[in-house]
């Protein structure tokens, strides 16, 4: 089986090179691998925390974290790996207390060993489920103990299947895991591991410090003004559409809508769907539709709005939820959620709503209306019960 995954990671390798020869991401991908031993450049006096995400996402679930470790333990550093360009791209936009960013080499053993004798760390913190197997193998032989937080695993994963012995040997490998919820702890036991600890999603943690932080935006205020505000945060054609044929759009309220993907041709295609649209970068001018055609500006933004519709409930990469209720902004999303346990538990709380086509869409928000007190009163219960996993991760390690 280990013969068949390193073959996997090469070919997989190979397959990335061959595709950067046309794709940009797949070519910022294996740039960024390039002389990667000699990039690593670390204050070899302080002890060193390793974190490893997948993307910006994961990156966001660590940064509370990152935060507490940094607060607490002054003589620290903090290195952070990411498997994709976009995580690497766009972490210096979340202002976290890092001292160093790298993109994660191929998952070969000789890559692995080398890069724990770089980075001597003293602990491993895995995202999510970024679970490689010669990373977790070099750890374990390396005695660096390895976490992980915000764990979220399903019965599909490799873990739980009649060939997954190998995978299933990788996670008895790690330390402890901090769940964030049953299903996990549930499957974590049926292949015989109880060092786990149920403590929730980091990102609340993350959600709530936005909150905290939220700062004035000039441009924003001017262009919402005293207007109900919908906000389509990170956008697809999905909810676009939907937008395009409802009753919200027809009767000319404002709407700021936020694409996934802000390339200018991406942003001209949305231009041409509302022409009664102006972008962000242009400065407002008042106009119905605003185009976030920025990196970074959402998170704040969801201050100034009423609804929020997310974007990626059309293709199961549902964007984060959480962000706009924070604020206080009721839900609405398309229908492939399952792989995100917080709609899940939005939609049983009636907190959050999942609509198919624009007629639902209508009726939705006109429920929402109508019972806009208490879908409040429960975000803000969620939000509640569910804050200060990081401190329950911290104190468990370093307590």
């Amino acid at each position: 089986m280990i013969f068949i995954y390193n073959f996997g990671i090469i070919l997989y390798g190979l397959i990335i090179r061959i595709a950067s020869l046309g794709n940009e991401k797949a070519k910022k991908w294996v740039a960024g691998r390039k002389n990667w031993r000699e990039a690593i450049q670390l204050d070899q006096n302080k002890r060193l925390i390793w974190f490893h995400c997948a993307s910006l996402g994961e990156f966001d679930q660590g940064i509370p974290l990152i935060k507490l470790i940094k607060e607490k333990q002054k003589d620290v550093s903090i290195a952070v790996s990411f498997f994709s360009p976009s995580g690497m791209e766009h972490y210096q936009k979340r202002k976290a207390p890092i001292d160093f960013a790298f993109y994660l080499p191929e998952d070969r053993s000789s890559n692995m060993k080398d890069l724990f004798i770089k980075l001597q760390p003293e602990a491993l913190f895995l995202v999510k489920y970024e679970f490689w197997h010669h990373l977790i193998e070099t750890s374990s032989k390396s005695n660096v103990p390895v976490y992980s937080i915000s764990t979220l695993l399903r019965p599909q994963h490799r873990f739980f299947k009649w060939w997954g012995s190998i995978f299933r040997k990788d996670l008895s490998k790690i330390d402890f895991f901090f769940v964030q919820n049953k299903e996990t702890s549930i499957l974590l036991n049926s292949i015989g591991l109880d060092n786990h600890l149920r403590v929730g999603d980091t990102r609340i943690d993350k959600v709530i410090s936005n909150l905290k932080n939220a700062s004035e935006d000039l441009r924003l205020k001017a262009f919402c003004a005293d207007n109900e505000i919908l906000i389509l945060g990170s956008s697809w054609q999905f909810e676009e559409e939907i937008l395009l044929r409802s009753q919200w759009h027809k009767s000319g309220q404002k709407t700021i809508i936020a694409p996934h993907d802000i390339s200018p041709n991406n942003v001209k295609r949305i231009q041409s769907l509302f022409p009664d649209s102006e972008r962000y970068s242009d400065s407002p001018i008042g106009n119905k539709i605003l185009i976030l055609d920025t990196i970074g500006h959402l998170s704040n933004a969801y201050q100034y709005g009423h609804f929020a519709f997310i974007g990626g409930g059309s293709t199961g990469k549902l964007h984060n939820i959480l962000e706009p209720a924070v604020f206080g902004l009721p839900v609405v999303f398309g229908p492939k959620y399952d792989r995100f346990p917080e709609a899940k538990a939005f939609i049983e709380s009636n907190i959050g709503f999942s609509i198919k086509s624009h007629q639902e869409f209508n009726e939705t928000l006109d429920q929402i209306k109508k019972n806009q007190k208490e879908i409040l009163s429960g975000l803000e219960n969620y939000l509640n019960e569910n804050q200060g996993a990081s401190e329950k991760i911290y104190s468990k390690i370093y307590s």
